[in-house]
């Protein structure tokens, strides 16, 4: 990548009290930073280490990702700690600081995310962040938060003793179909537009990233056992429940909510119904709603979707757009697209 693709990357002391671990990374306006990375592909990344507190003893490796997202920079950490036989270390949370060059600051937690495409990093944990990049960012200052606990001495003359771990959510091993929408056992309460549902942190946080990261951290939602979900209609958190507890979705609606179960799964990070709306929307995509369906996968630039949607808009170049406005909008949002698309 050259010299150019260089960022000047400071590490500062861990706060050890706290176990938090911060890195600060000074970066250039969004434009040059656009300019460095040439190609929605092209990759910075820089180890990290840290010579303080739990991780001290503890080996481990972070890594920055720095990436380009369409017209968007972006930024993710890569993070794998390996503590002793007798420990449970593990990352608790990481936050964002975009501090601008007027001194305002816009901050935003990392969330587990599914690792990005050509990476064989499998062995680490990814957080990604999944906003829009403040214009008039110059630094970037991350916080990790990292605890330690021994792990819990199995009672072995206990035959009671039948605690699932998380991991053993697995087919086969726990039927969450009968506790779909079910108060038995339910420590949880989704409240969505005036509906309530009854759901379990163990079935949420075993299969969806974004709900083991919120239950596990200090929230309001964790605290009060209550969550408010107001991005998603009621009948679609129901089938996105459905597909949590039972692997399946109502086939009768399922044409009619995939676009709106298809964010919400991209969202909450359940990769299978990703793939199960994915490929309902495949069949749903026609010149009348090529751009929607273009807009709609832009989460996701590089899938099944987003190809095709961009191949029904490249054989119809002269007619995807219904009016003169619409095209000039869709120009205006993806000028590298139509570039492509119209290029001689």
């Amino acid at each position: 990548m050259g010299e150019k693709n260089t960022l000047n990357l400071t590490v500062l002391k861990t706060t050890c009290q706290e176990d938090d671990y911060h890195i600060s990374l000074s970066c250039p306006k969004k434009r040059d930073l656009l300019g460095i990375l040439e190609e929605p592909s092209c990759i910075l990344k820089q180890e990290l280490t840290f010579q303080e507190g739990i991780l001290s003893t503890v080996p481990h490796s972070i890594f920055l990702h720095l990436f380009r997202d369409g017209s968007n920079p972006n930024v993710g950490l890569f993070v794998r700690v390996n503590p002793k036989s007798s420990e449970i270390v593990r990352v608790t949370a990481v936050r964002a600081n975009f501090i601008g060059n007027d001194d305002t600051t816009d901050e935003a937690s990392l969330y587990p995310s599914s690792h990005p495409v050509g990476h064989d990093m499998e062995d680490y944990e990814y957080f990604e962040y999944n906003y829009r990049w403040p214009d008039n960012t110059m630094m970037i200052y991350f916080t990790i938060r990292i605890t330690r606990r021994e792990y819990p001495e199995l009672q072995q003359d206990d035959p009671y003793n039948t605690t699932l771990a998380p991991s053993q959510l697995e087919d086969g091993y726990l039927d969450t179909k009968s506790l779909f929408l079910s108060e038995d056992y339910s420590d949880v309460t989704i409240e969505c537009s005036g509906e309530t549902f009854p759901v379990h942190r163990l079935v949420l946080a075993g299969k969806s990233d974004y709900f083991a990261a919120m239950f596990r951290l200090p929230l309001k939602e964790t605290a009060e056992s209550r969550v408010e979900i107001n991005d998603i209609e009621p009948p679609v958190l129901k089938e996105f429940l459905r597909f949590i507890y039972t692997g399946s979705v109502d086939q009768d609606i399922l044409a009619d909510v995939a676009a709106s179960l298809y964010t919400a799964a991209d969202k909450y990070n359940v990769e299978k119904l990703v793939s199960v709306c994915e490929n309902q929307l495949l069949h749903q995509v026609s010149l009348d709603n090529a751009m929607t369906m273009y807009d709609l996968s832009q989460n996701r630039p590089h899938s099944k979707l987003a190809k095709r949607a961009k191949e029904v808009i490249s054989w119809n170049k002269s007619s995807f757009a219904e009016d003169a406005e619409s095209f000039k909008n869709f120009t205006c949002k993806y000028p590298e697209l139509m570039f492509e698309i119209f290029k001689l």
